[in-house]
């Protein structure tokens, strides 16, 4: 397309251009961000640049002095699905790639020891979750494990148990989802210092976005039972079973994470879980009604070996 000017780009990334006295903005491959001639286009670009700018909590990550050289974790964060039915979950990506910045750089997880699995499959999940388990064991007690999820959950309508949405999975069948149950059950057999879980997902057959997903529910949103960790385990989750888990449109995260790694930010990682969980807890819940409008109650469950001295324990 050609322009009767263009000006020089803007951080190497975009130009503002004009055709027939209107202005509109390209990027470096003169895809169109913003039309020619689109009402109020100085607004349209300042809300294009708002969107682009990281989180507060995507600058200034601290960055710790120790090594958690026998801590282990498995970020999954699944944004964009195969099926045409399942919409996408707002910024998963940015959600799992910021959980791996605060992995190495807060909490000192060499990044030899982070799986990383963007827009994971069935095999893709189960197998990080294998992997993961089979390094841990390795160290006889020794080890820590994080498990992070950002993505759909679902859950089953007969007897409402929990599952995790792959991205080649169908809310129509619960069968091509891995279950709560099963990875609790698994996570639970490695005998581990600590194996902390944090889910950004809700099961209640609603998107992020509160659409409901469920064929069969009729509008009617299913209350999922909670799965009962075992061994050294905590379980996070961003909302109650019959809740949806918003996105937190401002700071371009889930609402759960964006909080979750706000307290890693202002305390540098020195927190308990149990402040953890008390602050995620009151600002999730607060802001859900302020920005969105209705309710998320974000969940801890902890295994019963830990039900005593869980609040005590930290990620370092």
């Amino acid at each position: 397309m050609i322009y009767d000017d263009i000006e020089s780009f803007y951080g190497k990334q975009w130009a503002k251009v004009k055709r027939d006295g209107k202005m509109g903005i390209i990027d470096r491959n003169g895809n169109i961000v913003v039309q020619c001639g689109e009402s109020e286009p100085y607004l349209k670009i300042d809300q294009y640049f708002f969107t682009e700018k990281p989180s507060d909590i995507d600058d200034n990550i601290p960055l710790s002095n120790t090594k958690n050289n026998k801590t282990f974790a498995i970020i999954i964060s699944n944004e964009k699905y195969i099926d045409e039915d399942v919409p996408d979950v707002s910024y998963s990506i940015n959600d799992g790639k910021s959980f791996r910045e605060y992995c190495t750089r807060t909490l000192g997880i060499p990044l030899k020891n982070i799986k990383l699995l963007e827009n994971a499959t069935f095999n893709q999940i189960r197998s990080g979750i294998n992997g993961i388990c089979d390094k841990a064991n390795a160290f006889d007690g020794e080890a820590s494990i994080i498990v992070y999820y950002s993505g759909h959950g679902m859950p089953n309508e007969k007897n409402g148990n929990a599952y995790l949405l792959p991205i080649d999975g169908s809310f129509k069948d619960y069968r091509t989802a891995v279950g709560i149950e099963d990875i609790y059950k698994q996570l639970g057999e490695i005998n581990t210092k600590q194996t902390t879980v944090f889910l950004d997902a809700c099961f209640s057959g609603t998107s992020r976005d509160g659409k409901n997903m469920l064929p069969e529910a009729r509008g009617v949103i299913v209350k999922t039972k909670p799965a009962q960790p075992t061994g050294n385990t905590i379980i996070f989750s961003a909302s109650q079973g019959d809740e949806t888990s918003h996105p937190y449109k401002k700071k371009k995260h889930g609402m759960f994470t964006y909080f979750l790694l706000k307290k890693l930010q202002e305390t540098k990682g020195q927190v308990s879980l149990g402040e953890l969980g008390n602050y995620v807890s009151q600002q999730v819940r607060q802001h859900s009604i302020m920005e969105v409008g209705k309710s998320q109650s974000p969940t801890i469950n902890v295994s019963n070996k830990l039900v005593n001295n869980w609040k005590s324990l930290t990620l370092k």
